[in-house]
């Protein structure tokens, strides 16, 4: 699964593998330290919608998911709460948005 999302932990927006360190996609809220040995870096699980963090800079995201796949936290049944469609905001009003 080369199609991974890469969700940057400074500034919580998600990204290609091109652009999953905080140099390549120039991050403004990139601070000094990172949080994590990977920079705080994770992937995106496709099945759960879990953040799913990488062990190091040379950790690969296909293992680090299939990690993550195997170890039994992965809930099929998440996806569909964190993905739920939104709803329009004017009060009383439940139109599902596209």
């Amino acid at each position: 699964l080369d199609f991974l999302p890469f969700r940057c932990s400074q500034c919580e927006k998600v990204y290609c593998l091109d652009h999953r360190t905080c140099d390549a996609h120039e991050c403004t809220a990139a601070s000094s330290s990172s949080s994590s040995a990977a920079g705080g870096f994770v992937v995106v699980c496709p099945i759960c919608a879990a953040a799913v963090p990488l062990a190091s800079t040379q950790d690969d995201a296909n293992l680090a998911w299939e990690r993550h796949r195997t170890s039994g936290a992965c809930d099929e049944a998440n996806y569909a709460r964190v993905h739920k469609k939104p709803v329009c905001p004017a009060p009383g009003c439940r139109q599902k948005l596209n």
